[in-house]
């Protein structure tokens, strides 16, 4: 059988964090030839390709911003999609863009956790600053009930290092520090923990990560805290903002069960299989606050990636109805880890609306429930994997909450 041909477009710095070259090894053992694209050529001259995966955010950015150059990029694949139909795009165009513009995708996360009230999901109140005048914008956060202290995030979420460029602002004399067009939000206190929910298709893994510390509510006289959000909230970060603080409430472990189904929802209401979803815990109240999207984030934590983003080139070239689309709860359940200072601490099944099939673990069929998950010797399988009775045995990850990533056990 002839190799399927995935096309790739990504740049040289991503390209090289996320191992590409790598990952092009394991394509050609499942019998995929794994195609760098190259802006400059032709694409005609590149293909055909069967499924096409990148991370278009910077052109479409720019392309909004008057680049002729990313004008020219982002019309040559519409114009190649438009001919060749069959080619699979991870992800469309026109749902990245919805992660563009800061404002819009609030709004469209906020429409969505409407429906999700009774689930305690929400997003803190925003509102969007197009100038620096100070009374324009407090008249806004008063109409849009947003509160001090507040996040300020500039409108556009990609396309340079300024897009990471935050203020903190505790009061009406701080409004001065804006730096329009930005997004106003309120700040949530919330322990200085934050949580990603990384999606790679029907693949859904958490990371939890460092954040900002709390604060006193309704505002103080502090002055505005200028900060880069990748120096408080990547792995290793260490900075005087995610410090813990006197104000720290005790700690609420979330339920895997919520984070799943809220990073579900907000999958499947964007249309992307490739999404990250920044999510908070409310402290006191234990509320899910979404507070950012990113479309094809780092990944950076999550096992398996490489696994899982082959098995979503699978499901693009051959799909079929056994398969999760982005949001929907078919034939196999979701598995969702939990993963905590690199270990992971917890692991949930989210249940199907159709009869779990029964699953194939050291040589015994048997039906797997919830329960499986949580056994008191603390092992959680990884798999996300359910397979009908006459399917070879998968393979599964067990790993222990006391044990590293690199000790993690593979059985058969």
């Amino acid at each position: 059988m002839a190799a399927k041909r995935v096309g790739y477009c990504l740049s040289e710095k991503k390209s090289r964090r996320l191992s590409f070259d790598d990952f092009s090894v394991i394509c050609r053992q499942a019998n995929i030839d794994l195609l760098k694209i190259n802006l400059s050529d032709p694409l005609e001259e590149q293909g055909p390709f069967d499924v096409v995966v990148h991370k278009l955010t910077d052109q479409l950015v720019q392309a909004n911003q008057g680049n002729r150059n990313a004008a020219d990029q982002i019309e040559t694949f519409k114009r190649y999609l438009e001919r060749h139909p069959q080619t699979q795009m991870v992800d469309r165009l026109e749902n990245i863009s919805k992660l563009i513009d800061r404002n819009r995708q609030y709004g469209l996360v906020e429409q969505t956790l409407s429906h999700y009230q009774e689930s305690g999901f929400f997003t803190p109140t925003f509102v969007e600053f197009t100038t620096n005048d100070v009374e324009t914008n407090k008249q806004l956060l008063y109409k849009n009930n947003v509160t001090f202290p507040l996040v300020c995030k500039p409108t556009t979420a990609h396309g340079s290092n300024l897009c990471h460029q935050m203020s903190l602002i505790f009061n009406e004399a701080g409004l001065k520090d804006v730096s329009p067009p930005c997004v106003a939000q309120s700040f949530i206190n919330h322990n200085a923990v934050l949580y990603k929910i990384f999606a790679i298709g029907r693949h859904h893994c958490i990371v939890e990560r460092p954040s900002i510390k709390n604060f006193s509510p309704g505002g103080s006289e502090a002055k505005t805290i200028h900060f880069d959000s990748h120096d408080v909230s990547k792995a290793d970060s260490a900075s005087h903002l995610n410090a813990k603080s006197e104000l720290e409430s005790p700690f609420i472990l979330p339920d895997p069960a919520q984070l799943q189904k809220l990073g579900l929802a907000i999958q499947h209401s964007l249309g992307l299989d490739l999404i990250g979803v920044d999510v908070i815990v409310e402290n006191h109240t234990g509320r899910y606050a979404v507070i950012d999207a990113n479309s094809f984030p780092g990944y950076d934590g999550v096992p398996e990636f490489f696994n899982c983003l082959l098995s979503l080139i699978q499901d693009k070239i051959n799909p079929s109805s056994d398969q999760i689309s982005p949001g929907s709860l078919s034939y196999f359940p979701q598995l969702t880890s939990v993963w905590r200072q690199n270990k992971i601490i917890e692991s949930h099944v989210m249940p199907a609306l159709s009869p779990r099939p029964p699953f194939h673990v050291n040589g015994i069929t048997r039906n797997l429930t919830s329960s499986d998950c949580m056994k008191e010797d603390k092992q959680f399988l990884l798999d996300s994997h359910w397979l009908p009775m006459d399917t070879p045995s998968p393979e599964v990850v067990v790993v222990t909450a006391s044990e590293s990533d690199d000790s993690a056990k593979r059985i058969s």
